[in-house]
């Protein structure tokens, strides 16, 4: 979560902060009220891991919607090497959003 903005947020430049599910823990920040989530990220329990008080929306918070565009899947790599392979998708400039 680099080049993130929390040392503006640290000094409360508005008098109600929240933050969201795009980062999935808390800030650490006293001075952010609040953190909206869901009981699927944060099940009840969870305040104890928090400094912002949590509030927990119906459904779901993060919801994914494959592409209906053949992206081109083809077998794991690691059916050929045996080598364990590890990917990403948390930015994918070259997929389409919608």
């Amino acid at each position: 979560m680099g080049g993130n903005r929390l040392p503006v947020f640290a000094r409360k430049p508005a008098p109600i902060q929240v933050s969201y599910p795009g980062y999935p823990n808390t800030t650490g920040l006293k001075t952010i009220d609040y953190c909206l989530t869901d009981e699927a990220r944060n099940p009840p329990g969870a305040e104890q891991f928090f400094t912002e008080r949590l509030v927990r929306l119906a459904g779901t918070s993060q919801c994914y919607m494959p592409t209906d565009e053949d992206i081109g899947i083809g077998p794991v790599p690691c059916t050929k090497t045996w080598h364990v392979t590890f990917a990403s998708l948390n930015t994918a400039p070259d997929i389409p959003r919608r």
